[in-house]
């Protein structure tokens, strides 16, 4: 099978940024789909390589027609079918830590747009070309926020349960097709710009994992397009080691 594309969102930094750059050194396209074309020139975070097969879909994830459409549009204008979706883009809310009585609705629905309901939009517009695949593949970065108490982040945490059970319930439907459905989450903190921004100045992020720590899974799932985990929620360690559950 000739490999296809593979779609990313959140893939400007951090994280997601990590994960296409290694996606594209397998030699596939990508799609980052992210609100900005490109990082800050003063920004010190991983980034996509700068290569003809790493294409930007500009969309903010909050606006459903203009994100379906802008991914419309992007796989229309590629020669690759589409092989993949990894869901990387992420909302912490505003600023530091805080508890429910200081978290405002407005920040509340950002939060649940672009992580729970964002999940939905673009499963939405890429899973028919999925399920036409031979093999495809759906990975969704998870966080154990999701499992565990999160004072002071109960936003994120509730809309990181909402996507687990999400992908959960897709995994079972799409267990007699050929797409597999894959959470992966971080054992320990990973240093990314979204946690800058709710640092102090000057923080180190000492003892945080980098966002290369899911590099060594990205490439053994993009071996098979995630055949033999399909269904399961894998932890990755510090040192690039993962262990595979079921979700």
């Amino acid at each position: 099978m000739t490999p296809g594309a593979i779609l990313c969102t959140g893939g400007s930094r951090g994280i997601g940024a990590a994960i296409v750059s290694t996606t594209a050194a397998t030699g596939r396209r990508v799609g980052v789909v992210a609100r900005r074309r490109s990082p800050p020139d003063d920004e010190a975070w991983a980034r996509p390589a700068r290569q003809p097969l790493v294409d930007r879909v500009e969309a903010d994830l909050v606006d459903a027609q203009a994100s379906q459409s802008a991914i419309h549009a992007w796989l229309g204008s590629i020669p690759e079918p589409l092989d993949g979706l990894v869901l990387s883009a992420v909302s912490y809310g505003y600023g530091p830590r805080h508890p429910v009585l200081g978290t405002p609705l407005a920040e509340w629905d950002e939060v649940m747009a672009v992580n729970l309901r964002g999940q939905f939009v673009v499963v939405s517009a890429v899973l028919a070309d999925l399920v036409a695949r031979p093999r495809a593949m759906i990975l969704s970065i998870s966080s154990t926020a999701a499992l565990e108490p999160a004072p002071g982040r109960a936003h994120y945490a509730a809309s990181k349960a909402g996507a687990l059970a999400f992908f959960r319930a897709l995994a079972e439907e799409l267990k007699d097709t050929n797409v597999s459905v894959v959470q992966v989450m971080p054992r320990n903190q990973v240093a990314t710009p979204g946690l800058a921004a709710r640092r102090p100045p000057g923080f180190t992020f000492e003892g945080y994992d980098p966002p290369t720590v899911f590099d060594p899974f990205v490439r053994t799932a993009l071996s098979d397009l995630g055949e033999r985990f399909h269904g399961s929620l894998v932890t990755v360690d510090s040192d690039g080691h993962w262990e595979v559950a079921r979700a």
